[in-house]
């Protein structure tokens, strides 16, 4: 995932953010807030890129098993010895 390509997926957002927290920065009365805010967006927007997708393959994974148990009607719950080598 690139923060990098967030950015400039959301550049407009991004010089905004700059723009409203640069203000009064001369007089020492500026407001970090806007960009700390667009920041923190960007890393939840990279952590969900990355959470879905994981989240999707342990579905899918999931779904699999439940297709192969559906499969075994003679045995739903899988014995010790499957679970634990002896």
């Amino acid at each position: 995932i690139s923060l990098e390509r967030i950015v400039e997926d959301t550049k407009d957002t991004y010089y905004e953010s700059l723009e409203a927290s640069s203000a009064g920065w001369h007089e020492g009365v500026h407001d970090l807030r806007p960009w700390l805010e667009y920041s923190h967006g960007v890393l939840i927007a990279a952590y969900w890129r990355i959470r879905v997708p994981a989240d999707l393959t342990l579905l899918i994974a999931a779904a699999a098993g439940l297709d192969a148990l559906a499969r075994r009607p003679e045995r739903t719950v899988p014995q010790a010895s499957e679970i634990v080598a002896v």
